[in-house]
């Protein structure tokens, strides 16, 4: 058997994650414009799940306090439709070229080139798939990863740098983050990436409710990943 714990598995490709996101918005963010002056800024990221055709997608973001975060606070509280709050679409049409939903344009059609490149490099080609392990399911795609068991699923999403849980059953976030599963079904692209995470795991912040261990923000330091929850209702500003 090829045991790790789940926080192995997730501790093992952020960095990957991270690099290939930066990478992403580096080659795309300039072909991009912004259709309207609340949005602040996006992160661009390849939508490629197992069961989805590929994609691109930029989230909005907003500055603290903006005009924009208000508004899509408002349409939040009142349970609103407003586009700012999903991301938008970048697709291609049958003649090959790009454009955006709502909020963004494209402006330089040279984005098909890039996004043809980036498609072709190792990690957007080989990073998805999805397999089972001994009753654990671990799902890999262009920017998340899933690991589910009877007892519980933890999502890592690079898009806001994330972890969010649920559990079943009474767990906290410390035990499912060391719970130990068999790898050895995982193909070997992936297997090659997972090593032993010798970092601690801190938090700021406790577990109140005993079937929802919390949606956490991760910041990195030099000993340790210290995760910072996030407060209810507000995972969606992140992901």
């Amino acid at each position: 058997m090829s045991e790790m714990y789940v926080k192995d598995v997730i501790f093992s490709f952020r960095h990957l994650y991270l690099k290939n996101l930066e990478k992403i918005n580096q080659k795309l963010k300039k072909y991009i414009n912004y259709d309207s002056s609340l949005i602040d800024d996006i992160t661009i990221y390849i939508d490629n799940g197992k069961y989805k055709d590929t994609s691109i997608r930029a989230k909005f973001k907003f500055k603290k306090r903006s005009f924009g975060r208000t508004l899509c606070n408002i349409s939040e509280f009142l349970g609103k439709d407003y586009y700012l709050r999903y991301p938008a679409v970048i697709s291609k049409d049958e003649k090959g070229e790009y454009s955006s939903s709502k909020g963004l344009s494209i402006k330089k059609q040279k984005i098909a080139r890039e996004i043809e490149c980036l498609l072709k490099e190792e990690f957007n080609k080989q990073i998805s798939g999805s397999f089972s392990c001994n009753g654990t399911n671990v799902t890999f795609t262009g920017h998340d990863i899933t690991i589910s068991s009877p007892d519980f699923i933890v999502c890592y999403d690079c898009v806001g740098d994330i972890i969010y849980v649920y559990s079943r059953n009474h767990m906290t976030l410390w035990e499912i983050l060391n719970t130990k599963f068999d790898i050895s079904e995982l193909d070997e692209y992936h297997k090659s990436f997972v090593k032993k995470e010798k970092k601690i795991v801190d938090a700021e912040s406790c577990e109140t409710d005993p079937n929802n261990p919390g949606d956490y923000t991760i910041t990195e330091k030099e000993k340790a990943f210290t995760l910072k929850r996030i407060k209810n209702s507000k995972l969606s500003r992140y992901i």
